[in-house]
């Protein structure tokens, strides 16, 4: 496969907004579109525009395939974080999430929101609750959080469902007090949250992966493996 690398930010410091409804200025055509996630990207309030208009634009542009390259593990504002989970999840273009290699707190959030995950061999995702990281005592803080940690449950119940990952799984990765048992099967206990190996997340028990569609070496790998033709284009926010 050959690939081009794109830089949204040179592409949009250069070009005005599409009008709603209009093809977009990419350009990308049918193409499968990669883009690649980090820390960094979902802590700068401008690349989470960019993010957002790139999605939109490649929605535009009917793009074959959008795969976001996870390697998230830090934890962002809830409405920041709700924001990317409703544009993943509502657009139009098929979407794969593929964890390489990490996918926890936010991130693992940000994979649900896929049609599908995989995961590179050594990769891990879970591990998505809030974490009360300040020193404030303060009753109401104490709510606020629990009220986020309230929102962010629901939502992942709500992905879940949208994209046929098992319930079960996905509270035990946001809900330190859920205990999974699949079967006769114990796979986490109360006060831990659940985080899975690649070999986990796609181990079947009782005809159904725990969590993820398969492991794969790379994303040239699984585009191929996906049978997306076209050349991919690399890119990030």
């Amino acid at each position: 496969l050959w690939i081009s690398f794109v830089s949204l930010a040179s592409l949009f410091a250069t070009s005005s907004d599409s009008e709603e409804g209009e093809k977009s200025v990419l350009n990308w055509g049918e193409k499968p579109v990669v883009v690649s996630l980090g820390n960094d990207d979902l802590q700068d309030g401008r690349r989470v525009r960019d993010l957002e208009r790139l999605v939109r634009d490649a929605e535009k542009d009917g793009v074959s395939l959008l795969m976001l390259d996870l390697d998230v593990s830090v934890q962002i504002e809830v409405e920041t974080q709700l924001r990317i989970l409703d544009l993943i999840s509502e657009t139009e273009t098929p979407t794969v999430a593929f964890v390489n290699s990490s996918a926890t707190s936010s991130g693992a959030l940000i994979a649900l929101a896929a049609d599908k995950i995989y995961l590179n061999r050594g990769g891990i995702i879970g591990g998505a609750g809030v974490v009360d990281t300040s020193d404030d005592e303060d009753d109401d803080s104490k709510q606020a959080l629990r009220q986020q940690q309230s929102v962010l449950k629901a939502r992942a119940r709500s992905l879940a469902g949208l994209n046929g990952y098992r319930v079960d799984v996905v509270e035990a990765m946001i809900d330190e007090n859920r205990v999974l048992t699949i079967g006769e099967r114990e796979i986490t206990d109360k006060g831990d949250l659940l985080t899975l190996s690649a070999v986990e997340a796609v181990e079947e028990i009782e005809g159904k992966p725990l969590l993820a569609a398969g492991l794969d070496k790379n994303v040239t790998v699984l585009l191929e493996q996906l049978d997306i033709n076209g050349e991919p284009v690399l890119t990030s926010p």
